[in-house]
């Protein structure tokens, strides 16, 4: 884990809360330094703010599926599987259905 791009993204994201793609990036560089719980912050809200971010349902659900939190990993997939439907999102629709 590189600090320096944690602190660098962390500080973008700060400066542009409503960016989408640098909160998700966030989310997965606090994952990625052990900020677990950060992380499933920035993404739920994400998913608050941009609720067509569909990646973003994958990344939560695979975040609660590591916590042992099926339930809640298996309701995020079902709607982030209807919200990859409705914007057309292939990639993270496969992700989606795979997990």
């Amino acid at each position: 884990m590189d600090q320096d791009r944690l602190d660098l993204i962390t500080s973008m994201h700060s400066k542009n809360p409503k960016d989408s793609y640098l909160a998700f990036a966030a989310a997965v560089e606090n994952q990625m330094a052990g900020n677990r719980k950060k992380a499933i912050r920035i993404i739920e809200q994400l998913i608050t703010t941009d609720p067509d971010y569909a990646q973003a349902y994958y990344k939560l659900g695979k975040m609660y599926e590591n916590d042992k939190k099926i339930k809640k990993a298996v309701s995020v997939y079902h709607e982030g599987k209807k919200i990859a439907l409705k914007v057309k999102d292939e990639k993270s629709l496969g992700e989606i259905s795979e997990a």
